[in-house]
C-alpha cells in the first residue's frame, strides 16, 4: 500500500534520475562540441585563413534554415524519440567519418565542414534536449531545473576546451581529437537511450 509520503519520495527519486540523465547527455555532448570547436577552428585557419570566415557565416545561415526546415518536416513523420536518436547517431558517425576523411588526400573541405559542426550541433542538441526534457519533466520541474541542464552543456564545452591541449600533446595532430569528440557523442547517445527506455 502506497502512502502520500512514499509517492513523494518516489517522485523526487524519479526527478533526480531524470535530471542526472539529462545533465549527463548535455555534459558529454558539450565536451564533444568543445573538442570540435578546437579542431574545426585550428584546421580551418591553417587551410583557409581568416579571410574566408565570412563565407562560413553565410553557409551557416543557409544550413541553419535548411536544418530546421528538415527537422520540422521529419517531426511530422517520426516521433521525437526516433528523431533524437537518429540525429545523435548521424552526428556521432559524421565525427568519426571526418576523422577518417582527414587522413586522405584533398580533404581541406572537411575543415570547412567542421567549422559549421559546432554551431549546428549546439542548435540541434538544444532542440533535442529541450524536447526530451519536456517529456521527462513537468512544467514546474522544467522552470526549476532546465537551467541546470543548460549549465551541464556549458560545463561540457569548457571541459572539452580544457581537455584539448593535454590530449593534443598525446596525439600530436588536431584531427586526432575527433575520435574523443565521437566518444563524447556516443556517451550522450547512450544516456539518451537509457532515458527513453527508463521513462
Amino acid at each position: 500500500m502506497t502512502t502520500p509520503q512514499n509517492d513523494a519520495l518516489d517522485t523526487r527519486s524519479q526527478e533526480r534520475l531524470a535530471l542526472f540523465l539529462l545533465i549527463g547527455q548535455a555534459f558529454f555532448f558539450g565536451v564533444a562540441l568543445g573538442l570540435l570547436y578546437v579542431v574545426g577552428n585550428t584546421l580551418f585557419l591553417v587551410d583557409y585563413g581568416a579571410a574566408v570566415l565570412p563565407y562560413v557565416y553565410i553557409a551557416l545561415g543557409i544550413f541553419v534554415s535548411l536544418l530546421f526546415y528538415g527537422l520540422a518536416t521529419l517531426q511530422k513523420r517520426w516521433s521525437l524519440n526516433t528523431l533524437s536518436v537518429l540525429t545523435l547517431s548521424l552526428f556521432m558517425s559524421g565525427t568519426f567519418l571526418a576523422w577518417w576523411r582527414l587522413s586522405q588526400p584533398d580533404a581541406r573541405w572537411v575543415s570547412f565542414a567542421l567549422m559549421l559542426a559546432f554551431p549546428l550541433g549546439a542548435q540541434i542538441f538544444f532542440v533535442i534536449i529541450g524536447g526530451l526534457a519536456g517529456r521527462l519533466l513537468d512544467v514546474r520541474q522544467m522552470k526549476r531545473l532546465f537551467s541546470r541542464i543548460v549549465s551541464g552543456a556549458a560545463g561540457g564545452v569548457i571541459c572539452g576546451g580544457l581537455l584539448a591541449s593535454p590530449l593534443l600533446n598525446q596525439v600530436n595532430k588536431p584531427e586526432h581529437l575527433l575520435p574523443f569528440a565521437g566518444i563524447g557523442v556516443a556517451i550522450a547517445l547512450l544516456l539518451m537511450l537509457v532515458s527513453l527506455g527508463r521513462f
